[in-house]
């Protein structure tokens, strides 16, 4: 968007904003309409003056908002000048500036209103939903009203004990709903407060609020381990990602046979931490259970996939000495640490196709995601 200006008087920025000021209605309109993002599409800042070099100056000049075309005819005379593109970051603040100046209700104080809120927090959100799929507009507004609000956000932090506070239209939201959105909004927040999400949106909006919302998504970074609720299923930090077979409370129903249960627990130190406990378990586990070579070999030589059918019969006549595959090693584990007090949960996952398919388990709690794959110990036979 070219603005042009007839006379230099304070500077090419206050110059160009006193011309769009004084535009009449009908070209103030065109010039809110291309300063709203257009599906993600954002117009440039250029403010000229007549005496600025052009391309075409056979052309007559034109004062204000410059036309690429009328009726179908190229009118344009393409100025450029050293300094003529003018930022986001440079504009919208001098708008904000001049507002003070004028009384609301009047028609520049007005004027001024809708130019900030062309590039502000709600033109973003719009945008933001526009262009994202999938993205959930009710979501998205929660998020900000999250990161806007001191008390709602230390209710954020300690959502368990705060559904209620989250509900959208009667509905309580998912905490992993209002993670996601928030990890997609601001990506990874570095030490420096840098992102590209981040970038990407200082220079295309002005929001004076985002640096507040910057610090707020830093410290739930720090306390909720995001890793645990960002994309369609849970992310694990590990070489090997794969599909989940089983969530928690999804998983088979069958009761652990008290022989290994009481093997497994037996010299457990007390006041473990949740994932301090569920390591204790997988290791406990890999010792006890022996790994099953027939069934990997059986399956590869009828090149079937690694995917042990679940029996209920099976999975609770497993005592310690027994063989298993990874299938049912994973479920065994995933088994005993969704049965955990607390906030931690066990997924089975599986990785490969066919004959070289493998199962393990992804667990997370607020502070970690990790990946336990079981080993035999003395083979040394992935399990």
């Amino acid at each position: 968007m070219n603005i042009i200006t007839e006379v230099t008087k304070n500077g090419r920025i206050q110059d160009g904003i006193a011309t769009i000021l004084k535009l009449d209605d009908e070209t103030f309109e065109r010039v809110i309409e291309r300063m709203r993002p257009l599906n993600g599409q954002m117009e440039e800042f250029n403010f000229y003056y007549v005496t600025d070099s052009c391309t075409r100056p056979d052309r007559a000049s034109q004062l204000g908002l410059e036309e690429f075309n009328i009726d179908g005819k190229e009118v344009v005379r393409g100025y450029y000048a050293s300094g003529s593109q003018i930022s986001v970051q440079e504009l919208f603040p001098m708008f904000e500036k001049l507002l003070a100046g004028f009384p609301e209700g009047s028609s520049l104080h007005t004027r001024l209103v809708r130019l900030l809120e062309t590039r502000g927090l709600e033109a973003f959100k719009e945008n933001y939903v526009n262009t994202n799929y999938s993205a959930n507009s009710d979501v998205v507004n929660k998020v900000f009203e999250i990161l806007s609000n001191q008390e709602l956000f230390d209710k954020f932090l300690d959502y368990d004990h705060n559904q209620e506070s989250f509900e959208i239209e009667g509905v309580k939201s998912p905490k992993h709903e209002i993670c996601t959105a928030i990890w997609r909004i601001f990506g990874e927040i570095h030490d420096n407060d840098t992102s590209r999400e981040l970038e990407n949106t200082k220079a295309h909006f002005y929001i004076p609020e985002l640096p507040k919302m910057q610090e707020r998504v830093k410290e739930a970074y720090e306390k909720i381990n995001f890793n645990r609720y960002i994309g369609g299923m849970y992310e694990f930090r590990s070489p090997v990602s794969g599909t989940a077979i089983s969530r928690k409370g999804e998983e088979p129903d069958f009761e652990i046979n008290q022989d290994l249960v009481s093997a497994v627990y037996d010299g457990m130190p007390k006041d473990l931490s949740l994932e301090e406990k569920a390591t204790y378990v997988y290791a406990k586990l890999c010792k006890l259970l022996l790994y099953d070579e027939g069934a990997l070999y059986k399956r590869r030589m009828e090149r079937a996939d690694y995917i042990t059918p679940y029996s209920k019969e099976v999975m609770e006549a497993i005592i310690p000495g027994s063989k298993v595959d990874c299938v049912n090693f994973s479920r065994m584990f995933a088994r005993f640490v969704n049965q955990f007090d607390g906030d931690i949960g066990a997924v089975v996952l599986a990785s490969g196709e066919g004959s070289r398919m493998h199962s393990f388990v992804g667990l997370y709690t607020e502070n970690v995601s990790a990946s336990f794959d079981g080993t035999g110990t003395q083979a040394r036979r992935r399990i």
